[in-house]
This record gives structure tokens, sequence and C-alpha cells, in this order.
């Protein structure tokens, strides 16, 4: 019993130790060191948890009589971080006329955070990263978040007045409207006025991106991008815009994601919203995934454990849950599971692209 204690107890400790060490290697003074700081404490929790479940399976054994040595025992094994492996897609040179979705790949990843890899989405006006809500515990949970990911139309590149860069928009939800541009705002991030402000930067230099329509004016400016791919990557782009240069303020700002903020506490929430932003620790870079994306170009699905994707395209997958295997099969090869009305959750019609990943 003492041996067991033991242990655990020093498994709790290394947890400890550890996140003091992680705080210094990967959490530098400066912008986004929050972000870091919020990741790490997931990693410490997860810490916890395993040490935890190793006290269990040894109080479990001494119970039994059974002497266990903890190096046999599964939850005793030690504790490593899961990064995610981003997927390396299909060689990309941005175009226009496509298509595409565009994907954050950041730090997130390396902590193994539901923000890797996660499209941007939008309220036709609000700009943020997807982060579809997955319950591991339902049924078929990795089949319906798969379904919501794919079903995602994405943003498409109109040539912008210089050469060689682009705006970034879709068409409007309402049939005769003018096109939707992601636009400069005057609104600062929500993060810029928390209590860090003055303690881990001077200057946070971060403005809120929206959609708003081509020529509506000010205060709303359509902003002219440039892609430059990032080394050893297919698919991965850092996305600057040339906004006032050469001597304008967002001169070389970078697309990226900051967070919402709780109002009352401060913490911070899981919602990444897409912003401009400048002095960035580290840079965002977005995948372009051409839509209709396919499910192998995908890295991870929020809310589900690391390598859910890659194991639930292992498997076959399940039958048709509206229980019309004909129909289903027949809209999938006419294309037509694409429709809103085919995927509409209340649509007495609904095909189930779980069957097939239509």
């Amino acid at each position: 019993m003492q041996t067991a204690r033991d242990h655990f107890q020093a498994m709790f400790d290394e947890c400890t130790t550890n996140h003091t060490l992680w705080e210094k290697k990967h959490c530098p003074e400066g912008k986004k060191r929050a972000r870091c700081l919020n990741e790490l404490i997931h990693w410490f929790n997860a810490c916890t948890r395993h040490s935890s479940e190793c006290q269990h399976a040894l109080l479990d054994k001494c119970k039994k009589n059974v002497v266990a040595d903890p190096g046999d025992v599964e939850q005793c094994q030690p504790w490593a971080q899961h990064p995610i492996d981003v997927v390396n897609g299909a060689d990309i040179t941005p175009a226009t006329k496509q298509l595409y979705q565009f994907c954050a790949v950041g730090r997130s990843c390396f902590y193994g955070s539901d923000w890797c890899d996660q499209a941007i989405v939008d309220d036709n006006r609000g700009l943020r990263l997807g982060l579809p809500s997955c319950r591991a515990d339902l049924r078929n949970a990795t089949g319906q978040c798969l379904e919501k990911e794919l079903a995602l139309k994405g943003y498409y590149l109109t040539e912008a007045e210089t050469a060689g860069e682009f705006y970034i928009g879709r068409e409007h939800h309402t049939e005769g409207k003018s096109p939707l541009v992601i636009s400069l705002t005057d609104e600062e991030c929500s993060v810029a006025q928390t209590y860090e402000s003055g303690k881990i930067w001077k200057e946070y230099k971060c403005r809120m991106l929206e959609l708003h329509e081509a020529g509506e004016g000010a205060p709303f400016k359509p902003v002219p991008w440039r892609f430059e791919k990032v080394q050893d990557s297919l698919d991965q782009f850092t996305i600057t815009t040339s906004m006032g240069c050469p001597d304008g303020e967002q001169c070389g700002w970078q697309l990226s994601v900051d967070e919402l903020p709780c109002p009352r506490t401060g913490t911070r929430t899981p919602m990444g919203l897409i912003t401009l932003e400048s002095n960035l620790t580290h840079s965002i870079h977005w995948r372009m995934l051409p839509t209709p994306v396919k499910a192998e170009s995908l890295s991870h699905l929020a809310g589900l454990p690391v390598g859910t994707i890659a194991q639930y395209l292992k498997t076959p997958p399940p039958p048709c849950e509206d229980g019309r295997t004909s129909s289903c099969q027949s809209w999938a090869a006419k294309g037509w599971c694409s429709y809103s009305w085919m995927t509409d959750d209340t649509s007495p019609y609904q095909c189930k692209k779980s069957c097939n990943l239509c």
C-alpha cells in the first residue's frame, strides 16, 4: 500500500514540476502569453487526471491483496501530451473562383487543443473559428461532427487592385445583395482591454474583422491579402495585408485569431475571433482546403479525442440511421447531400451523411 501511495504521489509531484518548466519553455513574455498559459493548464489537468487513474488502479489491486508493480500497470505509465498531426494536403496555389475552407494552424496543434485546424465560419457578419459542438458521449458523435465540417462551403478569392493580392469573401445570403467581403472595423480586440494590458504587453495591436457588403464604405474597409506559402508545406500560408502600405498603421499585419474573454471574470472562452494583428509571438498558418473538403483532409474534430478522424475512417461507416438505405445512397450518388434541405435536422427527407460521408 505504501509503495502505491509513494508512486502516485510522485506522479502528482511530477505534474506540478513539469507545469513550471512548461511555462518557462513554451510561454515567453509578450502577446498571447495568456493563451499559452491556458493551454498549459489543460496539460496540467490531463496530467493530474492520469495520476488519479493510476491511484485508483493501484488501490483497487491493493483491495484485492494483489501486489502490483506500478511499471506494469497501464494506467501508471508516464503521461505524455498528444500533439495533433496536421494533415499535409494537396499542393495549393490560391486562385479566384475556387471556394476554400480557411483552417487555423498554430501553437494550439502542438498543445493538442481544440483550436487546431478549425475553419473560419460566420453569422453573416461576425467571423470566428468553427469549433462545432462535438460530444463524445453521443451516438455516432464522430459521424455527426464530421458531417458538420464537410458541409462548410468556405470562402472565395477575388482579385484586389494590386497584382498578386486578393480579397476574401462569399456570396450574400440574400439574393440580389452585393457579395460579402472580409473587412476591417474600427473595433479593438476584446483581450486588449483585459487586466494583462500594460503587464504582459504594452501595445496589443489587434483589430476585429467582419463580413460586409463590397462597397459599403467607412468604417468598413475590404482588406487586401497576400498569401505566402509556409516552408515545407503544401497547403499552409501566412496571410498578410498591404493595407495602408508603406506607412499605414496596418501595413504588414496578419490574418489571425484572438480570444473572447468572459466579461465578468476575464477567463478565456473557447471561441476564437478572426482578427487583423501585428507583433505576434507566433503567426497563425492558414490551411486552404478546396471545397467540398474530403474527410481525409481534416486533422481534428473539436471536442473529440486526438486521432478520432483517422480511427473513424479505418472502420466501416454505420448503417443509414433514417432507415432509407436506398434513398440515402441514391442522393449521395447524385451529389444532392450538399443541399441544405437535405442536411436540415428538421427535414423528413434528411439524408444522414454519416452512412457514406457523401
